[in-house]
């Protein structure tokens, strides 16, 4: 707006000019002695002179318009070329938004999803002089997991509990134990006690009480990722451990043995973590 104001005033003032010189003329016109030669010319010198500067004034002032003219358009062009590698730079970052997207998508769909899909005891006999837990671990995934290790911790109480007892356990204070790699979409069995819990259930088979076998799942993904999958197993123990009879026929070595029926155990009722990213490997 300034700049704006200060070319009207030059044009303004350029515009003044030319009245300027008429009245020069005529001035000169009515003040020049006839037949003195001498003093029309010097009149008409000055007159000249006159004209010279305000031509140079004239010039200056669109010399000047001109300057102001040509900023004016540099800073529109400047102005536009800004806009354009704003908008370059705001594609650009798109376009990385969405490859970046992409490629998340790809490796949440590809990566390994390992979780404990189940639990059984077997308690040995119908004192429970050898129980165990077994665990049975599988990976969902369409890549492998790099390794796998469990936390886990075995408790007995009198009843169902809630999702305190699980929180409050310290199955977290539990080495992790590891294996080696599991391949996608397969599944493996391990121990879920250790034998510091022999006496837990033996005692829980002993006096019927609840079996809880709770704790977590931890791998690395093919990404460098550590993942964590709680779980919470429950079951009450039965009076008489199950048992199958083996086919003499079919298994001369173990004539007169009686196989158990392993006793499989309920999935607890709560909400835990699954599949939660916790560190990078």
């Amino acid at each position: 707006m300034i700049a704006a104001g200060m070319i009207v005033a030059f044009i303004q003032s350029t515009a003044a000019i030319f009245p300027r010189r008429d009245a020069l003329s005529e001035s000169a016109e009515r003040g020049c002695p006839q037949g003195d030669q001498q003093a029309c010319q010097e009149m008409y010198a000055t007159i000249r002179a006159a004209n010279a500067a305000d031509d140079i004034v004239d010039l200056a002032v669109w010399q000047f318009v001109a300057g102001l003219v040509g900023v004016y358009l540099i800073a529109r062009t400047l102005k536009a070329t800004r806009d354009a590698v704003t908008e370059a730079n705001e594609a650009t970052e798109a376009a990385r938004r969405a490859v970046q997207a992409t490629e998340e998508g790809n490796r949440r769909q590809l990566q390994a999803y390992v979780h404990v899909e189940r639990a059984e005891i077997n308690w040995s006999d119908m004192a429970a002089s050898h129980p165990s837990i077994t665990l049975f671990v599988k990976n969902s995934g369409q890549t492998p997991a790099k390794w796998f290790g469990v936390s886990v911790i075995v408790l007995a109480t009198d009843h169902l509990v809630n999702q305190s007892t699980f929180d409050n356990a310290e199955w977290q204070k539990r080495e992790l134990i590891r294996w080696s790699a599991l391949a996608g979409m397969s599944d493996v069995s391990i121990p879920g006690n250790r034998v510091d819990d022999v006496e837990t259930l033996s005692k829980a088979y002993s006096s019927q009480m609840v079996v809880n076998v709770m704790g977590a799942v931890r791998y690395e993904t093919m990404f460098g990722e550590i993942v964590e999958t709680e779980f919470w197993f429950c079951r009450k123990p039965q009076h008489r451990y199950r048992y199958t009879s083996t086919d003499n026929a079919l298994s001369l070595a173990t004539y007169g043995v009686s196989t158990e029926t392993p006793v499989k155990m309920q999935r607890v009722a709560v909400a835990l973590r699954t599949y939660q990213p916790i560190a990078a490997a």
